[in-house]
């Protein structure tokens, strides 16, 4: 109603109804208690249930206003205890979009899940990638990126898993685990590194050093912003090989399908050829150095190894071949022994038991360390008899643990090949298995 004075306000002409009346005195309208007046007012709020809508930031006190109505998007509901209002927070929604406003396009949208544990996840939208949240019908959200996205990306603090909804086409298209760790720059897109413990390094098949531990494919420059695809599916204008051939790792951060043979080399193998422009992305844990190794190499088993060294033999004891591990008796290095019931024992061709069966030249002072039953050897000492000669025939002499090159000749000494003389005191130990009783 417009603005009235009160004087010209109707007179109040009976008791108020309190339905549709409002009461107001005017002390100026004359008489010793003034002229009581009345406004008329449509659906007056009386009792319990009754509603009040407030807008243009208005309020009201009202002790039997059971809802409040402000503008049309917020409902406060009276409990009906003591004119308290609660918040209900049980929200039915039937809604299937989610409009995260047009500031997605400049600024990242977390999506915060809270569960009953008071634990919190969160799912972050990469701005700029016009992903939609669809219901597929059976309460279940589905993450459509169709809407000009490439990728779709389960992102942790330093391992993100990428998937493609668009076909491979440009160079560095990739989808799998990449890890974004370290802060080495200037690598270059596509081209294979490894990690060294503190940067990604250029790989190369030249060294066990640079072939080694994490391998991944650098997906920009920076490993910390854009990324190393560590497993999964990179795109290439070309692959080296045809399709389904297998990958090994080339030399200078590059991928070869042809496995390395030269002495040296790493073989490791990396993945495989797709479709000529595709990789499959899959380095083995595994590689294997090609050609000579450094250092002695010894094949352990539990009774027998086989023993190589990348050095010359020259001490007393050292030896290439196969070592028996038996026992733990006392011997000499470089000695040779027999084995029998009471052990290793010294052999000697003055008698048959300590010449027939099992021979073997001690590597060390125990049996335990082993006891080369053929192979290469340094003798303890020259080969007894008439100067010994490279190539000689050497046997079992009727000292005990020294070989000859000049056979026995006694009634009562055996005959036994032992092997063959190469110089400085060493032979190739080979004893045959036949021995002659000199009658």
């Amino acid at each position: 109603m417009a603005d009235v004075k009160i004087s010209a306000l109707t007179n109040l002409g009976a008791t108020p109804d309190g339905a549709d009346e409002l009461v107001i005195v005017d002390k100026d309208g004359g008489g010793a208690s003034g002229t009581t007046k009345k406004v008329t007012v449509t659906d007056l709020l009386s009792g319990a249930g009754s509603a009040l809508t407030v807008t243009d930031g208005g309020s009201v006190t009202e002790a039997n206003v059971s809802q409040i109505t402000v503008g049309t998007g917020l409902s406060l509901v009276d409990d009906a205890t003591n004119g308290h209002v609660t918040i209900n927070n049980t929200i039915t929604d039937t809604d299937t979009t989610y409009d995260l406003a047009s500031a997605q396009s400049t600024n990242d949208v977390d999506i915060t899940l809270t569960g009953s544990d008071a634990t919190t996840d969160t799912i972050k939208i990469v701005a700029g990638t016009n992903i939609t949240l669809t219901d597929n019908g059976s309460n279940q959200v589905t993450i459509d990126a169709s809407g000009g996205g490439s990728s779709t990306e389960l992102a942790g603090s330093a391992i993100k898993y990428s998937v493609r909804t668009s076909a491979y086409g440009t160079a560095n298209d990739h989808e799998g685990q990449t890890v974004y760790f370290g802060s080495t720059t200037g690598m270059t897109a596509g081209s294979i590194y490894y990690w060294d413990g503190t940067n990604w390094q250029t790989t190369s098949n030249n060294a066990q050093s640079t072939a080694e531990g994490p391998i991944g494919i650098a997906l920009g420059a920076a490993s910390a912003t854009d990324g190393v695809l560590t497993q999964g599916v990179y795109y290439y204008s070309t692959v080296p090989g045809s399709n389904g051939d297998v990958l090994y790792l080339g030399a200078s951060g590059n991928l070869t399908a042809t496995a390395p043979v030269t002495n040296g080399k790493i073989l490791r193998v990396m993945g495989q050829n797709l479709d000529g422009t595709r990789i499959l992305f899959q380095p083995s844990q595994d590689f294997i150095e090609l050609g000579n190794p450094t250092g002695n190499i010894t094949v352990i088993g539990q009774e027998v190894d086989f023993v190589t060294s990348d050095t010359a033999i020259d001490t007393i004891g050292e030896g290439e071949g196969t070592v028996v591990k038996i026992g733990s008796d006392v011997v000499v290095k470089g000695d040779v022994y027999y084995y029998g019931a009471s052990g290793w024992a010294a052999a000697n061709a003055g008698a048959e038991a300590t010449t027939k069966g099992l021979v073997g030249v001690a590597l060390d002072t125990t049996s335990a360390t082993g006891m080369l039953t053929e192979g290469v050897i340094k003798l303890a000492s020259t080969p007894l008899g008439t100067s010994p000669a490279v190539g000689d025939v050497l046997y079992l002499s009727t000292t005990n643990g020294e070989l000859t090159v000049d056979a026995p000749t006694g009634s009562t000494e055996y005959v036994r090949v032992m092997g063959y003389y190469l110089g400085s005191d060493k032979a190739y130990f080979s004893p045959s298995q036949d021995w002659i009783d000199i009658a």
